[in-house]
């Protein structure tokens, strides 16, 4: 048995495909049940402003993409 503390940064890479997917999905292949995950109390307001950074960084290309002429 052993204690894991995930941050915001390993949901995110397990959520989100981004440089250290892979590393963090052979992570949680290797945790068995009998191992403990201790996530910290602001993790999901931590996730929440990535995602929403993200999506606003998305929106923001796709802006640029369109006002550019071809």
């Amino acid at each position: 048995m052993a204690n894991y503390v995930v941050d915001a940064s390993i949901v995110i890479e397990y959520l989100i495909t981004g440089t250290y997917t892979p590393n963090v999905q052979a992570f949680f292949n290797q945790v068995t049940a009998n191992d403990h995950l201790v996530v910290p109390e602001f993790c999901l307001l931590e996730c929440t402003n990535k995602v929403c950074r993200s999506f606003q960084l998305h929106i923001s290309h796709e802006l640029l993409d369109c006002t550019n002429p071809l």
